[in-house]
């Protein structure tokens, strides 16, 4: 029985030092010897060690063709007029959607996953444009902006 040191049980995993001490302390893997504070590791061991696999929470897919029948769905909630497909309120009315989807999305994830911190940048850049689209809306036509206003925050009749 050859025995190795941390250093080189963490070169032959492949892992960093911080997993390492979480396999430890999970006692997915558990040291052989314990010298002056020091562990050593059975050699055959460590190589058979396989860490566990990474699971990722599954995302889901949409297809394009229901992405544009969602937005072909927006456009039409939203138009001042029949022609209308780009104007300020359509605009608001896109950002509003992909706003409440990027928080549904969000549920899926811990605050401590990569992709919640991409998709919290994808919500902010969402409400930070439907804000700066309102501005405009609130200069340029104010009887639209109230419009558009009650309809992302439906007030409740008492």
């Amino acid at each position: 029985m050859e025995l190795i040191t941390t250093k080189e049980a963490v070169s032959i995993i492949g892992c960093t030092f911080k997993k390492f001490e979480k396999y430890l302390s999970k006692r997915v893997i558990t040291p052989n010897k314990k010298v002056s504070g020091r562990n050593y590791f059975d050699k055959a061991v460590v190589k058979s060690f396989v860490p566990p696999p990474k699971r990722k929470p599954q995302k889901r897919k949409v297809s394009s063709a229901t992405k544009k029948s969602q937005l072909q769905e927006v456009i039409e909630k939203w138009q001042v007029h029949k022609a209308d497909t780009n104007s300020a309120d359509v605009q608001i009315g896109i950002h509003t959607e992909k706003i409440t989807q990027i928080e549904l999305e969000m549920k899926n994830y811990s605050r401590e996953d990569s992709e919640f911190s991409n998709l919290r940048k994808q919500l902010v850049k969402h409400v930070v444009e439907r804000r700066r689209l309102l501005n405009y809306l609130e200069k340029t036509n104010y009887s639209r902006f109230r419009r558009a206003v009650e309809r992302i925050y439906p007030r409740k009749v008492a």
